[in-house]
């Protein structure tokens, strides 16, 4: 629909990947599980696997748009590229568009889901997420969103090396983005520490 709605309208559809690609979400683009082509892409962060790159790719009728140059850039970023950023990019590129990656990352999301759903307590709400781009509420026994949760979960996460971030309007989704490698063991002790805070922070006053 919003395609449609872009095209009748005249609009570019721009997609923002720098968060989920590439294959963070189960496929190279997070676009592509609906099937839509966007007319401008914004890449970064897999873009070299870590090193400072970024990019706006478009189609060409977007792109030719700018005019020639006088020697001067026309547009300029912060991570504008270099030769060894764009080395890096060649051969993440590479990696990523191998066979199977896409398919790994699958069904390493559908495993670390699969423990967080086993998590038991009246605070642990709705997990959901693609690929290993993935969110668990911190709610209130009442199913109302709480963000004092997930902060106290996040600090005591740090406690035992996990890396949280809370996201949401509301402030209260645990987000996890593991490295694609993620073990059946690493995804039981987050599985085991989480329950441990579900069961233990939301009573404590620290």
């Amino acid at each position: 629909m919003l395609r449609r709605i872009c095209d009748e309208e005249k609009i570019l559809l721009i997609a923002d990947e720098i968060y989920t690609g590439f294959n963070r979400t189960g496929a190279l683009f997070a676009c592509d599980h609906s099937g839509v082509v966007p007319d401008i892409v914004c890449l970064g962060k897999a873009l070299t696997s870590g090193f400072p790159l970024s990019a706006c790719v478009g189609k060409s009728h977007v792109m030719d748009a700018w005019p020639a140059t006088t020697g001067e850039a026309l547009h300029t970023s912060t991570f504008l590229g270099n030769p060894l950023g764009c080395a890096m990019a060649l051969v993440s590129l590479e990696l990523h568009t191998g066979a199977g990656l896409a398919e790994h990352v699958r069904e390493r999301g559908e495993k670390f889901k699969a423990g967080l759903k086993k998590i038991r307590s009246p605070h642990a709400g709705n997990v959901r997420g693609a690929g290993l781009m993935i969110g668990m509420e911190a709610v209130s026994p009442n199913g109302a969103p709480d963000a004092n949760l997930a902060v106290k979960i996040i600090k005591r996460g740090l406690q035992d090396g996990l890396i949280l971030l809370a996201g949401s309007p509301q402030g209260n989704v645990l987000s996890f983005a593991p490295p694609f490698g993620i073990s059946d063991e690493e995804i039981a002790f987050v599985a085991e520490r989480l329950q441990e805070y579900f069961t233990s922070l939301p009573g404590s006053v620290s």
